[in-house]
């Protein structure tokens, strides 16, 4: 394996652009898989194809966090695509 496949592999560069030299892993493994993945994809948002893409791919995760959490503490039904995301104002955000 060449050193660039090893860094595309265990250090890929759309992970490690962010100003402060921490890696995007070192962050997002300290939480669980839902809001890991929000965090890796707004870290990456841009840097590896479409940054709205990446932004609706982090809202997902967010939405399946706020899904789990409300199942788990108030115990609600909902699953994971009727979950809606609200915006600051209080109209329903885009999907």
């Amino acid at each position: 394996m060449s050193t660039t496949d090893h860094n595309n592999i265990n250090h890929p560069e759309h992970y490690n652009r962010h100003p402060s030299g921490v890696e995007c892993i070192d962050i997002a493994e300290g939480f669980n898989f839902n809001l890991g993945n929000a965090i890796k994809y707004i870290w990456r948002a841009g840097l590896k194809g479409d940054a709205v893409e990446d932004l609706h791919k982090a809202a997902h995760y967010i939405a399946r966090e706020i899904g789990r959490l409300q199942r788990e503490t108030l115990g609600w039904g909902l699953a994971d695509d009727e979950v809606q995301l609200v915006r600051i104002d209080g109209e329903e955000a885009a999907k």
